[in-house]
């Protein structure tokens, strides 16, 4: 699993440093650095004056204040904390050239990693949003591009699966699929069930044992 570095949301002066030094050059190549970090800052920006906000106050924040930055606000009693809920980090994940924005839960991790919140990336010089995590899902930062998602809508219903990251559309393609779901006549089974289409349903799946579900949220 990669390690993805996270800069406190305070830490946005450093953007804004980067556009400056950026700013000076002149060919195509640096006007399109200059253009994902304008449209990244404005969003950090965004996120900051969020949380300058009191605690209980969400209803009129941008629209770059997801669920899971509410939630996690929230869970703040303090200015404090706040600022020291949210974090970022903009990184090209997958190695083509574009860097893309990642917002993190520095507080929340597995071994080695943090929680990705929210990531941002640029198709054709805009801004797309390819990822909305929040508690009940969970999404974490793999090599090469790939990420994990786990999550649950209640107890018998749950769900584990990598997903690679298609820069061209910035949309997540499932790979592996890991999921529950009641089964039974009664449906008061729990069912274990794989695939590489990414639909939760279990008659387009193979059913694998309790073990095997187990083993890959363990990987």
């Amino acid at each position: 699993m990669r390690l993805l570095q996270c800069k406190n949301i305070l830490l946005i002066i450093l953007v804004t440093m980067l556009l400056s030094f950026s700013g000076c050059a002149n060919n195509n190549e640096d006007k399109k650095v200059d253009t994902i970090y304008e449209e990244y800052r404005i969003i950090i920006n965004e996120i900051y004056e969020c949380l300058q906000e009191d605690s209980k106050v969400h209803s009129d924040c941008s629209e770059f204040c997801s669920t899971g930055i509410i939630e996690n606000k929230m869970s703040c009693d303090t200015l404090e904390k706040r600022m020291t809920a949210i974090a970022y980090s903009i990184t090209d994940i997958n190695n083509d050239g574009t860097k893309e924005l990642i917002i993190c839960d520095p507080n929340w991790s597995l071994p080695g990693n943090v929680r990705i919140i929210d990531m941002y990336t640029m198709v054709d010089d805009n801004v797309v949003k390819v990822i909305t995590g929040w508690s009940r899902n969970r999404y974490y930062l793999l090599d090469d591009g790939y990420i994990y998602n786990e999550g649950s809508s209640g107890a018998a219903y749950s769900f584990c699966e990598t997903l690679y990251f298609n820069a061209n559309d910035g949309t997540l393609i499932t790979q592996k699929l890991y999921f529950t779901y009641p089964k039974g006549e009664n449906m008061n089974e729990g069912g274990y069930y794989y695939n590489e289409n990414g639909e939760q349903d279990p008659s387009i799946s193979v059913e694998i044992s309790g073990e095997e579900y187990r083993s890959f949220m363990e990987t």
